[in-house]
C-alpha cells in the first residue's frame, strides 16, 4: 500500500516536470499487478527467453507483469515482463535536469494533495499534450481545455435566478398547452432542460473570474485586467473554432502565443499553492 502511494507521488512529480521544463511527459497512469505463479516455472533451452535468463543466472521464473502499467515489484522474485513495441519520437532533457526537477517536486511538503486533486492533474496532462498537436488550432483548443478543466461550477446571482425562474414558468405553461408526449410537448420539454443549465455561470465568464482571482494573488502572472482581456479573446477564438470550424488566423496566433506562455505559469503557481 505504501509503495502504491509513492507511485502516486512520483506521478505528481512528473506533472511538475512538465511545467518546470516545458515538456510533454508520457507515463503509465494505471497501476498493474504482478502475477505470481503457484510454483516457479522452469526455463528450458527451447524457451525464447532461455539465453536472456541464462545470462542473469535464472533457471525458472516466479511470475510476470505488464510493462505498460506501473507495478510494485518484489525484488527477490524472478519476473518477466510483457511489452508491446511502439514507435515514438522523443525530445529529451538531460538526466541531471530530470532528476533535479523530480527531486524538487518530491521536496514539496504536501505533494500528496496534488495526487488527490483530479482537476489539477487533468489540467497539467492537457497542457503537456498540447505540444503533440500538429496544428495551431488544435494547440489552442488543448490549452483552453487545460484551463477549463480547473473551473468550479458557479451558479448565477440571485437576480438572474429570479429571472430564470420566471422564464421557466412561462416555458412550462406553453409546454402544457400541448398533450403530454406529443411532439410539441417533447420539443418544448427538451428546451426546458436546456434552460435549466442556464443556472450555471457561462464557462467564459467563470474562466475570466477564476483566472483573475488567482492572478490578483500572484502579480508575477501579469495584470488582472490585461489577463482578463487576453483570456476573453482566447475563449472567443475557441468558440469560433468549435462552432464555425475556423477563426481569424491572426487572432489564433496572438491567443496561442499568450496561452503558451501563460498556461504553464498559471498551473505552476497552483501546483505550488496546493503542494506547499
Amino acid at each position: 500500500m505504501e509503495a502504491t502511494r509513492h507511485l502516486e507521488l512520483l506521478r505528481a512529480a512528473l506533472l511538475w516536470l512538465s511545467l518546470a521544463q516545458g515538456v510533454g511527459v508520457s507515463y503509465s497512469r494505471v497501476n498493474g499487478d504482478v502475477q505470481l505463479y503457484d510454483t516457479p516455472i522452469p526455463i528450458s533451452e527451447p524457451s525464447p527467453i532461455f539465453k536472456f535468463a541464462n545470462d542473469v543466472g535464472w533457471t525458472a521464473t516466479d511470475g510476470h507483469y505488464d510493462a505498460d502499467k506501473a507495478a510494485v515489484r518484489p525484488e527477490h522474485k524472478r519476473l518477466t515482463r510483457w511489452e508491446m513495441g511502439r514507435p515514438s519520437v522523443i525530445l529529451s532533457i538531460s538526466v541531471d535536469q530530470f532528476f533535479a526537477t523530480v527531486g524538487e517536486a518530491l521536496k514539496f511538503k504536501n505533494l500528496s494533495a496534488v495526487s488527490d486533486n483530479p482537476k489539477l492533474k487533468l489540467a497539467i496532462e492537457l497542457y503537456a499534450a498540447f505540444r503533440f498537436e500538429l496544428s495551431e488550432n488544435a494547440q489552442l483548443l488543448t490549452l483552453i481545455s487545460s484551463l477549463e478543466s480547473l473551473l468550479p461550477d458557479v451558479e448565477i446571482d440571485a437576480s438572474a435566478k429570479t429571472a430564470l425562474a420566471e422564464a421557466t414558468k412561462t416555458i412550462k405553461s406553453v409546454r402544457d398547452n400541448h398533450g403530454s408526449g406529443s411532439s410539441e410537448w417533447t420539443l418544448i420539454n427538451k428546451l426546458l432542460s436546456r434552460v435549466a443549465d442556464l443556472k450555471r455561470q457561462s464557462i467564459g465568464t467563470t474562466l475570466r473570474d477564476y483566472a483573475s482571482g488567482i492572478v490578483s494573488r500572484y502579480p508575477e502572472l501579469g495584470q488582472p485586467i490585461d489577463i482578463e482581456k487576453k483570456l476573453t479573446q482566447a475563449y472567443s477564438v475557441r468558440s469560433h473554432l468549435l462552432h464555425e470550424g475556423h477563426a481569424d488566423d491572426q487572432h489564433v496566433r496572438e491567443s496561442l502565443s499568450f496561452l503558451r506562455e501563460f498556461v504553464p505559469r498559471f498551473l505552476a503557481v497552483q501546483f505550488r499553492e496546493i503542494a506547499s
